[in-house]
């Protein structure tokens, strides 16, 4: 969690935004933790090493859309509106295509491949629904 505030606070020209963003993120992995144990994923060190290695599908979708509205003119809701239109699609194609792209793993029948899919496919719709929706809304309601 501190190299992903570290590495916000580098990449985002914003401290609030690199906060909210950081904020974010641990909201989706607390998220993705809570959710995986409705899906019967025990927190152990498989899936708890696989949450670890999907937090960079986290960053990457709020990372982007943060920077984004840090960088667009305007107002606050003109910001989001910006950020939303330049890069909001790209991002949902990444996310739906990484979707698509492990939707086969749900057929494999192994025990790490299995954690790996249900991991991997809560991360990136928590990822989603944050970056896509929630983000743009507390950077709208915190940033001026």
């Amino acid at each position: 969690m501190a190299s992903m505030l570290i590495v916000s606070f580098i990449m985002i020209p914003s401290w609030i935004a690199a906060f909210v963003i950081a904020f974010a993120i641990f909201s989706i992995d607390i998220g993705v933790i809570g959710f995986m144990t409705f899906w019967g994923v025990r927190l152990e060190s498989v899936s708890i090493i696989t949450v670890i290695m999907s937090i960079g599908f986290a960053v990457d979708l709020s990372a982007h859309i943060g920077y984004a509205y840090v960088k667009s003119d305007g107002d606050r809701h003109t910001k989001a509106i910006k950020a939303l239109e330049t890069i909001g699609w790209p991002v949902f194609m990444g996310a739906l295509s990484t979707v698509l792209g492990i939707l086969v793993l749900a057929t494999v029948q192994a025990y790490i491949v299995q954690i790996f899919f249900k991991t991997v496919f809560l991360v990136i719709i928590f990822s989603m629904i944050h970056g896509l929706i929630l983000l743009p809304i507390f950077l709208t309601i915190i940033l001026k």
